[in-house]
């Protein structure tokens, strides 16, 4: 049996990878990465300190294409609404990969006490997977993951310094309080993501452009 942990480069799946790693050993264990990217240049370090940690290497599997290319192939700005992003640059490598393996496996996810609305989502849509979530199951909070980690000796992503998660730098899923942290600190970002959608006639905010925004806030 192989214990595949969707890896995401932030506290909850790394804090996750550690509890797997101990409770089945190593051997079998595989941290799978499919990166954006768009990730803060600090999560390859975070990386590096939790492959070291746990004595596994990340196995990063990508689909060809950042973020940003995504978007320029698709001509649309995925949103909460459409949040194809997700599905083109993780869902499917993922599934690309678990083609490949000739062995039983069972998959381990993050999600948090707070998150068991969207554990029981993907147990609907993903019901071949085998997928078990110990945060929930141990009733642990994204904080207890940060705290635990920090007890381990792990600093935690620079992006934790400005953002709840460490996802894309900008991630199309935060709304408008998180776009003005990211105009606020990753400028080059922002103003990239606010010319995509003066080009495609597209929005991330609902009711709002990113220019628009950039006004508000000024």
């Amino acid at each position: 049996m192989k214990h595949i942990v969707l890896y995401s480069n932030g506290a909850q799946s790394a804090y996750t990878a550690y509890f797997v790693a101990k409770k089945y050993g190593t051997k079998n264990l595989v941290l799978l990465y499919n990166p954006t990217g768009a990730e803060h240049p600090d999560s390859k370090r975070f990386a590096s300190d939790i492959s070291e940690l746990i004595g596994v290497e990340i196995t990063e599997i990508s689909c060809g294409m950042d973020l940003w290319e995504l978007i320029e192939k698709e001509k649309f700005i995925p949103n909460p609404r459409a949040a194809f992003c997700t599905r083109q640059l993780k869902v499917i490598p993922a599934r690309k990969y678990f083609k490949t393996l000739k062995e039983d496996f069972r998959v381990y996810l993050g999600y948090t006490k707070d998150e068991k609305c969207r554990a029981e989502r993907f147990l609907e849509a993903n019901p071949d997977l085998n997928a078990r979530f110990p945060m929930i199951e141990k009733d642990l909070s994204a904080e207890d993951a940060k705290k635990k980690l920090i007890r381990l000796g792990i600093k935690l992503p620079e992006s934790y310094l400005y953002f709840e998660h460490n996802n894309c730098i900008p991630c199309v899923k935060g709304g408008k309080n998180y776009f003005k942290q990211v105009l606020k600190y990753f400028p080059k970002q922002y103003q990239k993501m606010a010319e995509l959608e003066k080009r495609f006639g597209h929005t991330v905010l609902k009711n709002i452009s990113l220019e628009e925004l950039t006004k508000e806030v000024a």
